[in-house]
């Protein structure tokens, strides 16, 4: 039955809505207005949306999982995944004439294990993961080119997102639309650019859309031993995030809440082997990671981002938390290192 639209919330066309969202997002990216001018875009643009949406009537026949659009043809998906390869490997590495500051420490990384190897799993002041140094050592070996070496590990990243985000979207939406996420996934810009950025950021989306799938085999599994075999490769999958960038234990929060409410429905003495089994995977995953932390030690960054983080005004502080939502939507951030204090 559907449900009643309040008397005090006006009928509103999505349309109109859509159109508020999208310009509000832009304006939030792109304009260079203060934190309370911010607020009000924050309460109009979307706040006001997402509450006129809810509070309308929907149909009972709704569902997620039903199809919208026609089905796509085998062959136009597998031009679609080749389309994207060829476009992340085409002028790999003469479309940029230089690398940039951010690749500075991938690049002293891979410099470094070019003249003697070794299993050094931090790299730089943020202690950063050994993903990209790795593969653009090995590259490097093989191929003798340095710009190479540095862009081929973040385009085959950017290949693999399109995949799993493919992957993680037919999990729990219809087949159509993880065509269209893929789809926006393989030519739009920020997807495209991550492509050419040798920065461990960059391995982030594909990681976190593998999860995702993971999590969602895990969910669909029907019997014991396929239960079994899901948690298995969802905590190894979770463990091998430490290889990626910092913010990976993040995703582990994000995943745990619905495997919680999954592994509740089951029985107690399967909840825990399921446990068991998951935990095991993921510290199995995460013994190059630890074993770091005992020899190099870990946490270093952070103190230092602390005692910077104290010279911050209260608005500095929104700004930062603002920061993240700019970035998110596609603008630019100009950071104040002086306010850091990092120059002083």
């Amino acid at each position: 039955m559907a449900m009643k639209n309040p008397s005090f919330f006006p009928r509103i066309p999505p349309w109109v809505l859509f159109l508020l969202f999208t310009l509000s997002t832009a304006l939030w990216a792109y304009a260079p207005w203060s934190l309370e001018v911010r607020f009000w875009v924050l309460l109009i643009g979307w706040f006001l949306p997402a509450l006129f949406f809810l509070s309308a009537p929907r149909p009972s026949s709704l569902s997620v999982e039903k199809e919208l659009l026609p089905p796509v043809p085998r062959w136009l998906l597998f031009l679609l995944f080749l389309l994207a390869g060829g476009l992340r490997l085409w002028k790999l590495t003469t479309l940029f004439a230089w690398p940039k500051e951010e690749e500075g420490v991938t690049v002293s990384a891979i410099l470094h294990l070019n003249e003697k190897w070794d299993w050094k799993f931090f790299h730089g002041f943020a202690q950063l993961p050994p993903l990209f140094p790795w593969i653009g050592a090995l590259v490097f070996q093989f191929s003798h080119d340095p710009f190479l070496s540095l862009w081929l590990g973040p385009a085959f990243f950017s290949v693999l997102f399109v995949l799993c985000l493919y992957a993680a979207v037919q999990q729990f939406f219809p087949a159509s639309l993880a065509c269209l996420a893929a789809g926006l996934a393989a030519f739009t810009y920020w997807p495209l650019y991550i492509g050419r950025s040798c920065q461990p950021g960059t391995s982030l989306p594909a990681w976190v859309c593998l999860v995702a799938f993971l999590l969602g085999k895990c969910l669909k599994a029907s019997t014991p031993a396929q239960r079994k075999k899901g948690v298995a490769a969802l905590g190894a999958g979770l463990g091998l995030g430490s290889f990626t960038f910092p913010s990976w234990p993040l995703v582990i929060f994000w995943a745990a809440f619905p495997l919680a409410g999954w592994l509740k429905k089951r029985p107690p003495r399967e909840r825990w082997r399921l446990l068991s089994v998951l935990a095991s995977a993921c510290v199995l995953c995460l013994v190059p990671f630890l074993g770091a932390v005992w020899r190099e030690g870990y946490g270093q960054h952070i103190h230092v981002l602390l005692e910077a983080g104290k010279n911050l005004t209260f608005s500095d502080r929104w700004g930062v938390l603002f920061s993240y939502f700019t970035f998110f939507l596609g603008g630019a951030v100009v950071p104040n290192f002086e306010g850091l204090g990092f120059f002083n």
